[in-house]
């Protein structure tokens, strides 16, 4: 289906969302944090400039990028700076992620009965 990299500090979240979406038929490149992920040096990338790099590079800006967060404010803030396709408030269903993934690649919904 797509390749899709994961970016999480979280390591259970990492595995879990890996494997909900690995056994959903994707290829799954793992990260665990932003700055592996921008193979850059500075001390801590957060989510927001992650998806800034992202957005300013001519070669990723098309990328999709979802945004999985527990701060709910961060929906807000990404709606009026950064260009995002999707976002999660942490603690999410694996059928809310399964289905925004599906929406943004232009996917037929997923088989819920595959994932519960």
């Amino acid at each position: 289906m797509a390749r899709i990299l994961i970016s999480e500090d979280d390591e259970s979240i990492l595995e879990f969302v890996a494997l909900m979406l690995t056994k959903a038929g994707h290829a799954v490149i793992p990260a665990s944090s932003n700055r592996e992920v921008l193979d850059i040096l500075t001390p801590k990338v957060d989510g927001y400039c992650a998806a800034r790099v992202i957005r300013d590079h001519p070669r990723t800006r098309a990328i999709p990028i979802v945004i999985v967060s527990g701060l709910q404010e961060l929906d807000r803030l990404f709606a009026v700076t950064v260009e995002i396709q999707g976002f999660l408030k942490k603690p999410f269903r694996p059928e809310e992620l399964l289905c925004l993934v599906a929406r943004i690649l232009g996917h037929p919904r997923p088989d819920r009965r595959r994932h519960d």
